[in-house]
């Protein structure tokens, strides 16, 4: 059986965690934006699914507000767009984190596989990924704050 250094296991480890981020903050802002009162209820709805089903659920969510409230249309837009960013990284670290580890013959090399993909577990692509959905969520998190403002005062009005 292949092994990867500890250096391997820890940056997937930091890509793992950079999408958790990520993830919850789709979480957060679906039971934010919908306005439940009962944040128990609110995470029942948000949590359920996977990363791309939740980012998914975040999106339509949105899109249904911005129909409701067209005023809101560009700020969703802009959550949209970062909501097809991180769908399109997602893939890419989908390759690191949910693969097997082969110990590559010609190499002598461990690589990582999923499905019929291979890819050499290289430690500068995966911190690169972790630090691009670091990024990813910072602006998540900003471009929400700006949405749950104009939000309460839309409801408000």
């Amino acid at each position: 059986m292949a092994e990867l250094s500890s250096e391997q296991y820890e940056a997937i480890g930091r890509l793992t965690l950079s999408f958790n981020h990520l993830e919850s903050a789709f979480e957060l802002y679906t039971i934010h934006v919908l306005g439940v009162q009962e944040w128990n209820v609110g995470v029942v709805i948000a949590e359920e699914g996977m990363f791309r089903q939740k980012a998914e659920r975040f999106k339509k969510v949105l899109t249904t507000i911005a129909k409701a409230r067209p005023i809101l249309a560009p700020q969703v837009q802009s959550i949209v767009i970062l909501i097809s960013k991180a769908k399109q990284l997602a893939e890419k670290r989908n390759m690191y984190v949910h693969s097997i580890v082969l110990h590559d013959m010609v190499t002598k090399q461990p690589k990582l596989r999923r499905g019929d993909h291979y890819v050499d577990c290289d430690l500068e692509t995966i911190d690169r990924l972790a630090g691009n959905a670091d990024v990813l969520s910072a602006q998540v998190h900003l471009q929400c704050n700006f949405l749950l403002a104009a939000l309460e005062e839309a409801r408000s009005s």
